[in-house]
């Protein structure tokens, strides 16, 4: 089974990467798939900035969530 499992997730990244190729625009659609391509601002490293040392930032966080790019 885990085999199985890492042979779709390698076809599965071939194809991705494959799909990512053919985009030439900031947003493809065709065969009842989309790739988007858009620019994320990167974010702060907190950890380095040494007035906020000590202080926990938990509580300032969002909630986690999953963002996919390539929609059928």
């Amino acid at each position: 089974m885990l085999q199985a499992c890492a042979l779709a997730d390698d076809k599965l990244e071939v194809a991705r990467k494959a799909l990512l190729a053919l985009a030439e625009h900031p947003k493809e659609q065709g065969a009842g798939v989309s790739v988007t391509r858009f620019w994320k601002q990167g974010s702060v490293s907190y950890k380095t900035i040494r007035e906020l040392k000590g202080v926990g930032l938990d509580a300032y966080r969002g909630k986690a969530r999953v963002e996919i790019r390539v929609s059928g």
